[in-house]
């Protein structure tokens, strides 16, 4: 069985998102880009992949990753891969 894709990305950089309460992720930052080259990743419509930022801290200062699990899709508007979740979703990997 294969495993979840995980992709690097900067939550700092979110858009609204289609749904209602949701955020969407571009897929466009350099090291989300070059992690997709290197491990030849391809996305696809739907496909379920775990979002991470491994460099974060939590509110104490402790390094701690935030993570999500997003849904895939591709957006038209912005011309780009983005991944669907909702804010709430988003957690340090200590809280799960």
């Amino acid at each position: 069985m294969k495993s979840r894709i995980e992709l690097f990305h900067d939550f700092n950089k979110l858009l609204d998102g289609k749904e209602e309460g949701q955020v969407s992720a571009p897929l466009v930052c350099y090291g989300t880009v070059q992690q997709m080259e290197k491990e030849n990743i391809v996305l696809s419509e739907g496909q379920i992949v775990t979002l991470i930022d491994p460099d974060d801290v939590d509110e104490n200062g402790k390094p701690d990753r935030l993570e999500v699990e997003a849904q895939i899709r591709f957006d038209q508007e912005h011309n780009c891969w983005v991944g669907d979740f909702t804010r709430a979703e988003l957690k340090y990997r200590s809280e799960k």
